[in-house]
């Protein structure tokens, strides 16, 4: 082999490296850049001791029983951990998509004035935290809500 085509062999494996290189560079999935979380609240899921939900007339009460699992209030009815799993998670820590405004202007256009469900959670200490949940956003993904006893308004 002379030291010519050597020569033009490694140039050429060199040349395919670098091209290997800058394509693979450039073969970057972009970054999603995700705004923190916002939080109605947050809360020890484990401090939870009971649940009310509330749709228009109609009222559905859930409480912990003796050992510790869900029961519906009324019956004293185990409910199905299948429909129940994770709600005491999502009630511990309600997110928002965002923030909306800080202090709500008329509370009846975004249906809070007479809010369409009301979710009461009920805590160890007797504290309770309400979130009302009014009208939809005019995108119909999410829903306006506000905790009861503050003024700010989220999109849920």
């Amino acid at each position: 082999m002379s030291i010519r085509l050597a020569i033009i062999l490694i140039f050429a494996l060199i040349v395919a490296a670098g091209a290997v290189l800058v394509s693979r560079s450039q073969i970057r999935p972009p970054v999603a850049l995700e705004e923190p979380k916002e939080y109605l609240y947050r809360l020890d899921p484990f401090a939870i001791t009971n649940v009310s939900v509330q749709q228009g007339s109609m009222v559905q009460n859930f409480r912990m029983g003796p050992d510790e699992t869900w029961v519906f209030t009324d019956e004293n009815i185990a409910v199905s951990p299948e429909r129940w799993g994770g709600v005491v998670t999502l009630l511990a820590e309600p997110s928002a998509r965002r923030r909306v405004m800080d202090v709500i202007d008329d509370p009846a256009l975004y249906g809070l004035d007479s809010p369409s469900i009301s979710i009461t959670t009920g805590l160890s200490d007797g504290q309770e935290l309400t979130i009302h949940l009014g009208n939809p956003t005019p995108t119909g993904d999410d829903v306006y809500a506000q905790l009861e006893g503050y003024d700010i308004l989220y999109m849920v």
